[in-house]
C-alpha cells in the first residue's frame, strides 16, 4: 500500500484548500487498486447546529424586488409576508401529519 502525491484543489471560495490524492493498493508489485480520497475541513458542515423541523420560513428584505416581479407576471395579488405566512402554515400542517 503507497500514497499518491498530495494535490491542492483550486476552489476561490475557500482559505484553506481541499486536499486530494490516491492510496494506491499493490499485490506482487501489479497495482490491484487505486482509490482516490478528498480531504476537506468542512466537509458536509460538521460542527454547523442541526437543521430543525419543521422550519420556519423568514422573508428577507432582499427578496422584496424579485418577488414583486414575479407576482406582477404572474398576476399574483398577495404580498411577500403574507406568501411566506401561508408557507409557513403549510409546512406546519405537513409537520403534524407526520
Amino acid at each position: 500500500m503507497r500514497r499518491g502525491e498530495v494535490g491542492m484543489i483550486d476552489v476561490p471560495t475557500r482559505l484553506v484548500k481541499p486536499r486530494r490524492f490516491d492510496i494506491i493498493l499493490s499485490l506482487r508489485g501489479v497495482t490491484w487498486r487505486r482509490v482516490q480520497f478528498e480531504v476537506s475541513p468542512d466537509e458536509a458542515g460538521i460542527g454547523q447546529p442541526m437543521r430543525t423541523w419543521p422550519p420556519a420560513l423568514v422573508a428577507h428584505t432582499h427578496w422584496a424586488d424579485d418577488y414583486a416581479r414575479a407576482a406582477a407576471s404572474g398576476t399574483i395579488r398577495i404580498s411577500l409576508e403574507d406568501a411566506v405566512g401561508e408557507l409557513n402554515t403549510w409546512i406546519m400542517e405537513i409537520a403534524d401529519l407526520q
